[in-house]
């Protein structure tokens, strides 16, 4: 949608709605629901696998903009980028994400185990909740803001792109790691 755009104001849509509505079914958020419903065992090190798609997507994305960048506009770079998704990643989800968990993985979580005592009023009214949430929020709000203003921020310091692709790069080695690492941590202590 973003190479349709004439006008500054529908960038404004596209970005405040669109890829906010997007993100929020299909991020972060579904990949750590799904991961979470479908496994109990090693659940640890499924989330922290869950929770790769934004580090390998950083790992991948820079480098590969760049590369197009330099051989095409930003809108047909925009259109290829569309029929990727279209073509790689869309397919990939109907093939791996089944409809229930017990038809996905043989450590699938069974339904009204006990995780059923945690209902989402419950989860809001608790303590600890809270506490993660006011924790979490400015980390999360820092590493976003860093991650989404790194071109112009490496533009600014003299960076090329190149280099500011393989820094990039080098950011999000270090976050597949630390979330693989994270989630086999969890896996080790009492949950």
């Amino acid at each position: 949608l973003t190479s349709l755009a004439t006008a500054v104001w529908q960038l404004y849509i596209i970005y405040a709605l669109v890829f906010s509505i997007t993100e929020a079914v299909t991020g972060q958020l579904y990949a750590q629901t799904v991961a979470a419903k479908w496994f109990v065992r090693r659940r640890g090190l499924a989330l922290g696998l869950g929770a790769l798609g934004s580090s390998i997507g950083a790992l991948i994305y820079p480098g590969l903009v760049t590369q197009l960048l330099q051989a095409f506009s930003w809108r047909e770079t925009m259109q290829i980028l569309a029929v990727g998704v279209a073509v790689v990643v869309i397919p990939l989800i109907l093939l791996v994400v089944k409809r229930t968990p017990t038809s996905a993985s043989p450590v699938a979580a069974r339904p009204g185990g006990d995780d059923s005592q945690w209902t989402t009023r419950t989860v809001l009214k608790d303590r600890t909740f809270w506490i993660l949430v006011a924790a979490m929020v400015p980390l999360l709000e820092a590493a976003t803001g860093l991650m989404s203003n790194f071109a112009p921020l490496a533009h600014d310091l003299g960076i090329g792109s190149t280099a500011a692709a393989f820094l990039m790069f080098l950011w999000s080695m270090v976050m597949i790691v630390s979330k693989i690492g994270f989630g086999v941590i969890a896996d080790r202590f009492d949950q």
